[in-house]
C-alpha cells in the first residue's frame, strides 16, 4: 500500500505538469495497474502509450473500476470528483518505479545479478543460481525459461524480463521468502522500456552483442545503447561490470568512462584470460587466470560458448566477494549444469545424437554449430527457421552460417507469427550457397524434425535449434502444443 503523497515523492522528477484534480495527501492507494481490466478500487492506473495500444483510451474503464490516481504522458480530461490525473515525462519509468515503491524496495533486501546481451544469458543465470544454491545460499531466478521465487516449483516465464509490476511482485516473493541472492536476465527490450525501476545490480554481466532484435531497435547502435543502460543507470555504487572483451561491443564497453570497476575477460582479450580449452562430447575443461591467480575448470557443459557463460558468471560471484574461484571450479567438477533447451541431447536408436538447443541468430547458431563440430561427428544435420514479425535482417545470415558448418539443412518454420512460413523460408534460404549439397525445405516442424532424425545414422548429430525449452508453435495469433524435445524422446520409444 502507498500513500498518495509518496506518490508525488516517488514521481517527482519525471511530473510535467502541477496533478489535475484533488485528493488528500494521506489517501490510500491499494493497486499499481497497467492493465484497466485488472484495476481495484483505489488503485493507481498508467495508461501507458505502448506500441500496439494507448493506455489513455483505457482510462474510462479504469475509472469505473474504481481508479483513484490517473498516470499519463498527457492530460487526462473530464476527470469524476476525488480522483486526479498526473502528467509525466516517461509512462513506462513512472509505472515501474510505482510497482518498486508499492512493493517496498524489495531487491534491497537481497544480493543482485544481472546479465545482459544476445546469447548466452539464460544458462549463466542458472549457473550462478546453481552455484549459490549449492552453497546454502538461496538464489533465485528471473530467466527466459522460468521464474524462480522460492515458493516452490517455479513458474514458466512468458517473457525474459517481466513487466514492471510482475518482476517486483517476483522479487518481494523472494525477499518474504528469505531467499540471499537474485540472478535475472535483462533484456533490450526492459531497458529501453525502463522496466527495471531503479534496480541496482552488485554485478552485472555482458556476454555479446550479434543480430537479433532489429525489429525494435532499427539500428545495431541503438541496440547496443539500450544493452548499454545495465552498465550506466543499473549497477550499485560498488557494483562490477563483468565483460567479455572478445566481443567488439564489450571492447567497446569496457572502455566507456561511465562505467566504473569493470572486470574484463576473453580468450584473446581481457584481464581475466580463458586457456588450456579442452572440448569433449562429456564436458569442457578450460584454465583461468589473470597473471596471479590460476585457477582450472572442469565442467559437463559443452561448447566455447559455455565456457564464457561459465567465465562471466564465476568472475561475478568472485568479484562480489560471494565465492571465489576455486570454490566455484569445486562445485562446477561435481554438480551437473542442465538448463532446459539449451544443447539438451538425447541418443537415437540409430546410434545418432540429437541436440535441441535454443540457438536463433546466426552467432548463436555459429557457435552451436562449432562446438558440435569439434566433437568430430560424422555429420552435422541442422533444423531451424526463423521467428515471424520479428528481425528480418538476421535471416539469410541464420542461413549462411548453417551452411558453413552443417552437412544437411532441414529448413522449417519456427514461430511463424502473423507471417508466410513460406516467406520467411525463402528469406532464409537467400543466405543458403545454391550448391548446398542437401537442403531440404519442409514448412511443418514436426515432419521436419521427424525427418531429420530418420535421415541420421550412427556417429552423426542432429541439431534441433531455434526453439529449445518452448512447448508451443505461434500461427496466426495462436499458440499449438509442439515441442522439439518431446518429438525426440517420442522418436526415440
Amino acid at each position: 500500500m502507498l500513500k498518495y503523497s509518496q506518490i508525488l515523492s516517488v514521481l517527482k522528477d519525471l511530473l510535467t505538469a502541477s496533478p489535475a484534480g484533488n485528493i488528500p495527501p494521506e489517501t490510500a492507494v491499494m493497486q499499481i495497474a497497467n492493465d484497466s481490466r485488472t484495476v481495484i478500487k483505489d488503485a493507481v492506473f498508467v495508461a501507458i502509450a505502448g506500441a500496439k495500444s494507448n493506455g489513455l483510451q483505457f482510462v474510462p474503464q479504469a475509472l469505473q473500476r474504481g481508479a483513484k490516481v490517473i498516470i499519463s504522458q498527457t492530460p487526462v480530461n473530464d476527470l469524476p470528483e476525488g480522483t486526479v490525473n498526473l502528467c509525466v515525462s516517461n509512462d513506462y519509468t513512472a509505472y515501474a518505479r510505482l510497482c518498486e515503491a508499492f512493493y517496498d524496495y524489495p531487491a534491497d533486501a537481497l544480493k543482485r545479478f544481472a546479465i545482459t546481451g544476445t546469447n548466452g544469458k539464460t544458462t549463466s543465470v542458472m549457473i550462478i543460481r546453481a552455484l549459490l544454491n549449492y552453497r546454502q545460499r538461496r538464489c533465485g531466478l528471473i530467466s527466459t525459461v522460468e521464474y524462480d521465487t522460492g515458493c516452490g516449483e517455479p513458474e514458466t516465464a512468458d517473457r525474459t524480463t517481466p513487466e514492471a509490476g510482475k518482476l517486483f511482485q517476483y522479487i518481494a516473493q523472494m525477499r518474504d521468502n528469505q531467499l540471499d541472492a537474485f540472478a535475472m536476465e535483462v533484456s533490450s527490450h526492459a531497458l529501453h522500456q525502463n522496466r527495471i525501476g531503479s534496480l541496482k545490480f552488485d554485478a552485472a554481466i555482458f556476454s555479446n552483442l550479434t543480430g537479433d532484435h532489429l525489429d525494435y531497435h532499427h539500428t545495431f547502435e541503438d541496440y547496443f545503447c539500450a544493452k548499454r543502460k545495465l552498465f550506466i543507470e543499473h549497477l550499485a555504487e560498488n557494483g562490477i561490470a563483468v565483460i567479455n572483451c572478445d566481443d567488439a561491443y564489450g571492447r567497446t564497453l569496457s572502455a566507456d568512462p561511465a562505467i566504473k570497476n569493470i572486470v574484463t575477460f576473453g580468450q584473446n582479450n581481457g584481464v581475466w584470460q580463458i586457456k588450456n580449452v579442452s572440448v569433449t562430447r562429456s564436458g569442457s575443461k578450460f584454465t583461468l587466470t589473470d597473471g596471479c591467480i590460476e585457477q582450472k575448470f572442469q565442467t559437463n557443459a559443452v561448447g566455447l560458448h559455455n565456457i564464457y557463460n561459465i567465465t562471466g558468471a564465476v568472475l561475478a560471484l568472485h568479484h562480489t566477494g560471494i565465492l571465489p574461484l576455486a570454490d566455484s571450479a569445486a562445485i562446477l567438477e561435481s554438480v551437473r549444469i542442465t538448463v532446459p533447451g539449451r544443447l539438451e541431447t538425447f541418443i537415437l536408436p540409430s546410434g545418432a545424437t540429437a541436440v535441441v538447443d535454443y540457438a536463433h541468430t546466426s552467432d548463436a547458431l555459429k557457435n552451436v554449430l562449432q562446438s558440435l563440430q569439434k566433437l568430430s561427428p560424422a555429420r552435422i544435420i541442422c533444423v531451424f527457421g526463423a521467428g515471424g514479425d520479428r528481425d528480418k535482417t538476421k535471416r539469410p545470415l541464420m542461413g549462411k552460417a548453417v551452411a558453413e558448418y552443417a552437412d544437411m539443412i532441414y529448413l522449417t518454420s519456427d514461430n511463424p507469427r502473423s507471417e508466410n512460413p513460406l516467406q520467411i523460408l525463402e528469406d532464409i534460404k537467400a543466405g543458403i550457397p545454391g550448391d548446398f549439397p542437401s537442403l531440404n525445405i519442409i514448412p511443418d516442424r514436426y515432419k521436419a524434425v521427424n525427418q531429420a532424425l530418420q535421415a541420421a545414422a550412427a556417429g552423426d548429430i542432429v541439431l534441433i535449434a531455434g526453439k529449445g525449452h518452448e512447448d508451443y508453435q505461434e500461427i496466426n495469433g495462436v499458440k499449438y502444443h509442439l515441442d522439439d524435445r518431446e518429438i525426440v524422446r517420442n522418436f526415440c520409444k
